[in-house]
C-alpha cells in the first residue's frame, strides 16, 4: 500500500494504537495505581476486536483487489477510507448487490443453485418483484433467489438508512 511517511493516516493510526496500549503500558510498566486490571482487560479486548475487524475486512477481498493493494500506491483519501472503514455504514442497494455478486464469483457459486420454490404462493404484491425462472414438476413457480434478495434489500435499506441517520 505504499509508505505513508509523516502524513495524516500515519498519525491517525499511531494515535489509535497509543490510546489502545496506554492502559496496558501504564499498568505493567509505569505501575500507575489509577489503572485497574479491568481497564487493561477491556483494552486488550478492544485491540483484539479491532484486529478481528481488520482481518475480516481484508479476508473477504478478491485476489485482484489484494494484488492492487500490494502493488499500487494509494492516495491519501483511499488510505483514510481503507483504515477507518468508511462506507460500511452507508449501505446502498448497489453496494450490497455488488458485494453479493463478488462473493458469488469468489466462492464459485453456481447461479442455478440459487433457486427456490415456496410451499405457499407469495402474495401478488410480493410476486411482482420476484423473477420466475421456471415451473417445477408440480406446476409451482421456481423463483430466482437473487430477485428475492433484491426485494428484501429494497424493503429494508430505507429502514436501515433512516435508523443510522437519526
Amino acid at each position: 500500500m505504499g509508505f505513508w511517511g509523516l502524513q495524516r493516516p500515519f498519525f491517525y493510526q499511531l494515535f489509535i494504537w497509543l490510546m489502545l496500549f496506554f492502559p496496558i503500558i501504564s499498568f505493567y510498566i509505569l505501575k500507575l495505581e489509577e489503572v485497574h486490571p479491568i481497564e487493561v482487560f477491556t483494552m486488550a479486548i478492544i485491540t483484539f476486536s479491532r484486529c478481528v475487524n481488520i482481518g475480516s475486512k481484508y479476508s473477504t477481498l478478491g485476489n485482484e483487489r489484494i494484488t492492487r493493494l500490494r502493488t499500487l500506491v494509494l492516495t491519501l483519501e483511499e488510505r483514510m477510507q481503507a483504515d477507518r472503514f468508511m462506507g460500511w455504514l452507508n449501505q446502498t442497494k448497489d453496494l450490497v448487490l455488488r458485494e453479493l455478486r463478488k462473493s458469488m464469483i469468489r466462492h464459485e457459486v453456481d447461479r442455478s443453485s440459487w433457486l427456490i420454490t415456496f410451499m405457499v404462493n407469495p402474495s401478488e404484491n410480493i410476486s411482482k418483484h420476484l423473477k420466475v425462472v421456471s415451473k417445477n414438476a408440480q406446476g409451482q413457480n421456481v423463483y430466482d433467489c437473487h430477485s428475492i434478495l433484491e426485494y428484501l434489500i429494497d424493503l429494508h435499506i430505507p429502514i436501515y438508512l433512516s435508523l443510522i441517520h437519526i
